[in-house]
């Protein structure tokens, strides 16, 4: 089977971009690293949390911020679907996250599902997130760092499969082009 030089260049982007919106982002989470949770978002990146719009870099900031109750946190990201067009490409993902920490009234652990919309542009030959939507799909807390399955309820799922998803919008999107 041949290749020509746009499929392998198609698939070096992919790659490139899967490294930005998976293990970079979730790496730069799990160890507070501020650089390299900016290198993910061009500087004039947008991103839309729910609880946090605004610009990506400030975000980054925020939640870097070195976190004394904190016993541990995770984030693992599935691999990204992306579609490259030319120096903007779309990119759909979903991960994992978790905290646990300590209250007064003992450990806690948040355990949270979510799915990303990203635009990323190519610019000076560098992926980066130009603009991220960040959708949650459920989101639980247990008692007890959540080791006890007696005292934890099942888990509360937030988003659901029809229009009001945005994942029916980001695919729309992506067809007209």
């Amino acid at each position: 089977m041949k290749y020509d030089d746009n499929a392998i260049r198609d698939l070096l982007d992919k790659e490139d971009i899967r490294e930005v919106v998976g293990s970079r982002y979730a790496r730069a989470l799990d160890w507070d690293d501020t650089a390299l949770l900016k290198s993910c978002f061009h500087q004039d990146a947008f991103l839309d949390q729910g609880h946090f719009k605004g610009i990506a870099h400030e975000w980054c900031e925020i939640a870097t911020q070195p976190k004394p109750d904190s016993i541990v946190r995770f984030h693992y990201m599935y691999p990204a679907a992306v579609i490259v067009d030319g120096n903007r490409a779309r990119a759909e993902s979903a991960g994992i996250s978790g905290r646990r920490w300590t209250t007064s009234d003992g450990e806690k652990q948040h355990l949270y599902g979510a799915r990303y919309f990203d635009v990323l542009d190519r610019r000076e030959e560098e992926w980066r997130i130009s603009s991220r939507v960040l959708r949650l799909d459920f989101m639980q807390t247990f008692p007890g760092g959540g080791r006890d399955e007696k005292e934890a309820p099942l888990l509360v799922f937030l988003s659901s499969p029809d229009s009001s998803n945005p994942l029916y919008d980001f695919l729309r999107q992506a067809a007209a082009r």
